[in-house]
């Protein structure tokens, strides 16, 4: 086998696992959308019925849930595109 079909398996091999990381991070942070969402959702219909302390300070609560979800949302997605998927650790006349 050639150092050529030796780089060019390396190659598709990484893009493979490329793929399945991009494939499990977006499921990821689709649920977690979603999941922001419900979030906000009952947290405005519950401060909708303001008469109730209990419900506003729920709602609060839920408000709280959903800023810090949101700011992990943000954190992980500037992570996943600002990464390089490379591995480091191949030889020289392997990398890409």
């Amino acid at each position: 086998m050639s150092d050529d079909d030796k780089f060019r398996l390396l190659y598709d091999e990484i893009n493979e696992l490329k793929h399945q990381h991009a494939k499990h991070h977006s499921r990821t942070m689709f649920m977690l959308i979603i999941l922001t969402c419900i979030t906000l959702t009952s947290a405005t219909l519950l401060l909708d019925t303001h008469h109730y302390i209990d419900l506003s300070v729920s709602a609060l609560l839920l408000f709280l849930i959903a800023g810090f979800t949101s700011i992990y949302l943000i954190v992980k997605a500037y992570k996943f595109f600002a990464s390089d998927l490379t591995p480091t650790n191949l030889p020289d006349e392997y990398q890409p």
